[in-house]
C-alpha cells in the first residue's frame, strides 16, 4: 500500500526515439514493519494513465497497478477497516 504525497509534470526527450515524451512523476510514502519512518518511491506515468491519480487527494492509500513489463497501468483506492 502507497500513500500518495507528490505529482510533478515532465517533459523531456527520449534519448532511444529522440521524440517528446510528456508526463507525469506521482510520489509515494509507505511504511513496512521493519523500516524505521517512511520510505518513498516514485513512478513515471504517461498522461492517459495520470488521470487515474489526478482527481486524488493527497495522502490517499492506493494499491499500484502494473502491466507484464513493469509499466504502471492504473491504481485503485485502498479500504481501510
Amino acid at each position: 500500500m502507497l500513500e500518495l504525497c507528490g505529482f510533478e509534470n515532465v517533459s523531456y526527450t527520449s534519448k532511444k526515439t529522440n521524440s517528446v515524451v510528456n508526463g507525469y512523476r506521482v510520489y509515494f510514502t509507505f511504511e513496512r514493519e521493519n523500516l524505521i519512518g517512511f520510505g518513498t518511491t516514485q513512478i513515471f506515468v504517461d498522461s492517459d494513465t495520470f488521470t487515474n491519480y489526478f482527481n486524488l487527494p493527497l495522502g490517499t492509500k492506493v494499491d499500484v497497478y502494473y502491466n507484464q513489463y513493469g509499466k504502471p497501468i492504473g491504481c485503485t483506492i485502498r479500504k481501510e477497516n
